[in-house]
């Protein structure tokens, strides 16, 4: 049976009105499904954070009771997969007002409705190539000649934010593919902490970082030989 994508998982969601105890549960369940690692579940205290830093819009009151709705619930899984990401909450709370909930939605990996946020990419891109011509016409005008007034307005903050977010979240969304079309393992690359050991300028040794702390006197005489063992059998002959 196929999996649902990022897309799909949200859509079911659509129609999401409750209190934050449910806005909670409903959270971990999404961030689960969509795979976003999570160290921590989420807590009526990180969501009221979120909303006082302005990340998640404040939700409307029905009497003595909160009430949060779908935009608040991407809000809110768009900024986790951004955390995760590295963005500084800072930064998210600085820009999410101004993405609409398309961009929003864009942000989460794997998720299909991003048509705003490729837009976002396209609007910069011909910006940039327009900047180009008008600067290299300008390089060209005669002295006397006024140079015509650009037309063209700065992108706003929010846009090459979500442009920058959404393709991050596109690039990690199609990592297992590309490291299975290289014949690696769709996990994700292995990451090691090692010790590079510059014994010459033109050799270098990698050691895991936990093993070498472990070394002994014999291990490090087994390791000398096993390189040199190692040089002999695959360093060229005849001066080739």
């Amino acid at each position: 049976m196929r999996k649902p994508n990022a897309g799909e998982v949200l859509a079911r969601y659509a129609g999401f009105e409750g209190g934050i105890e449910e806005f909670a549960v409903t959270a971990d369940a999404i961030l689960a499904e969509i795979g976003v690692d999570d160290e921590t579940a989420t807590s009526v205290r990180v969501i009221r954070d979120y909303a006082q830093r302005g990340i998640v819009s404040r939700p409307e009151r029905q009497g003595r009771e909160s009430v949060y709705e779908y935009r608040q619930l991407i809000e809110f899984i768009a900024a986790r997969v951004l955390v995760r990401d590295g963005w500084p909450l800072a930064k998210i709370a600085e820009h999410f007002a101004r993405l609409t909930l398309e961009d929003l939605s864009a942000l989460v990996p794997g998720s299909r409705p991003a048509t705003s946020a490729l837009n976002v990419v396209r609007s910069l891109m011909s910006e940039t190539e327009g900047r180009k011509a008008l600067l290299k016409s300008r390089r060209q005008a005669p002295v006397r000649s006024m140079p015509p007034q650009s037309n063209l307005a700065e992108p706003e903050p929010g846009l090459l934010f979500g442009a920058m977010s959404a393709q991050l979240s596109r690039s990690k969304a199609e990592l297992p593919s590309l490291l299975a079309m290289l014949g690696a393992d769709p996990a994700g690359p292995e990451a090691r902490d090692v010790t590079i050991l510059s014994i010459a300028p033109w050799l270098h040794v990698a050691i895991d970082r936990a093993r070498l702390s472990r070394i002994t006197q014999e291990d490090a005489e087994t390791i000398a030989r096993t390189i040199a063992a190692s040089l002999m059998k695959t360093a060229p002959r005849g001066g080739k």
